[in-house]
């Protein structure tokens, strides 16, 4: 089965030289993007302007209803670049361009190393994927962080009981739901599936850990 596979199969995957290629094309294609449409509108501008009354010590004057993870995380870019829509579209660039990792890790390890790369190529090239990168919304961070989620997962299943990945996956999957409450359901769902469909993977972990 996909997901047993061992670190000794997993080696023989996507190399990091194929991956941090496929990281840069990533970069490339939305930074021309950018270059084209620059601009900001919609949601990423309530997102942006909260960021920035947080730099400039007025973040109590903002509707509360509109913070979330991606928010705080914009804060910095909205610090160090004068420059708001600048700040904004790299703020959503940065997790857009990342979130080519964990797609293909993910795909790495529960296919093989041609479903990899066409995963990644599909992310690199989506216009939705790159669009919602170069635009200041926070649906690039929300995916990166869901990601990142599902792929510690993958490696918890294929290694039950490294509090590593459990740790790690807990942590984005916190992050995510900081960002959109949606993923609530995922974490339902998930959990779900895990204690009825597969017992054993739960006994396994507790055993591991007592």
């Amino acid at each position: 089965m996909a997901l047993s596979r061992n670190d000794t199969e997993a080696a023989r995957g996507v190399s990091p030289k194929l991956l941090w290629g496929l990281v840069a094309l990533a970069a490339l294609v939305r930074l021309v993007y950018f270059v084209y449409a620059r601009q900001i509108y919609g949601d990423a501008v309530a997102f942006a302007e909260i960021a920035r009354s947080i730099v400039g010590g007025t973040g109590t004057e903002v509707d509360s209803s509109w913070y979330q993870a991606f928010c705080l995380y914009q804060v910095p870019f909205q610090w160090l670049i004068s420059d708001p829509v600048w700040a904004a579209s790299l703020s959503s660039m940065l997790p857009g361009v990342l979130l080519v990792w964990p797609v293909v890790a993910i795909a790495d390890r529960v296919f093989n190393r041609g479903a990899a790369i066409v995963a990644g190529l599909i992310t690199v090239f989506h216009p939705h994927l790159v669009n919602y990168s170069c635009i200041g919304y926070m649906e690039s961070f929300y995916l990166f962080w869901f990601s990142i989620t599902t792929l510690m997962l993958v490696r918890l299943f294929q290694t039950p009981g490294k509090l590593r990945y459990a740790t790690a996956g807990g942590i984005a999957a916190g992050i995510a739901f900081a960002t959109r409450n949606e993923f609530a359901a995922f974490i339902v769902v998930t959990s779900a599936v895990i204690l009825v469909t597969i017992p054993g993977f739960v006994r396994k972990l507790l055993n591991r850990w007592s």
